[in-house]
Order: structure tokens, then sequence, then C-alpha cells
């Protein structure tokens, strides 16, 4: 076996992988939590400090490969990730208020 189609054989399967973990709430849920937690759609930029905006952007090129994968596989999840995981938010919002009354 050549190594291009190795590689492509990989990427399929890889591929086929990661679609049948969009259609899991959990996993969407989880991967809307990593991309917030990688500051996917924040600015990197800390005025004076190199190494806190170089770190700010390796978390966010991480994030965007998250992003770039998911649309890869399936155009609608991100929408829909981004949407559920929203919602989450609203509703542990809620909840904390709730318990503040």
């Amino acid at each position: 076996m050549d190594y291009e189609k190795l590689v492509k054989d990989r990427q399929k399967l890889f591929d086929e992988y990661l679609l049948e973990l969009l259609k899991l709430y959990g996993f969407r849920n989880f991967i809307g939590r990593v991309m917030d937690s990688c500051g996917t759609y924040g600015q990197p930029y800390i005025p004076g400090s190199f190494d806190k905006t170089a770190f700010k952007c390796g978390q966010m090129s991480i994030g965007m490969m998250l992003r770039s994968w998911i649309s890869a596989v399936d155009p609608n999840a991100l929408p829909l990730i981004e949407k559920e995981f929203l919602n989450e938010l609203k509703e542990e919002e809620r909840k904390r208020q709730e318990t503040e009354e």
C-alpha cells in the first residue's frame, strides 16, 4: 500500500468517526465547551505580553482546527453546536438565578 492511499484511507475513517460522534448531543456539547475554552471567537492579543498572546493564539488555532474538521464532514453541525451550547449556557444561568432567589 502506498503512503498517499494510506493517508486517504485514514482520513476517510477519521471523517466517518467524527460524523458518528457529531450525532451525539453530549459530544456536540463537549466540542462547544472546548471551542469556547479555546477562545475561538475571541481576541488573542494581550497588550504588552508576547507570551500570553502567543499562548492564546495557540488555543485559538486548536478551536479553528476543530471548526475546520467539523465543517468538512458536516456543514450543518457547527450552527447546531453553537445553538445547543448557547442554550446550555442560558439554562445554567437560569438555574443559577433560581438558586440566588
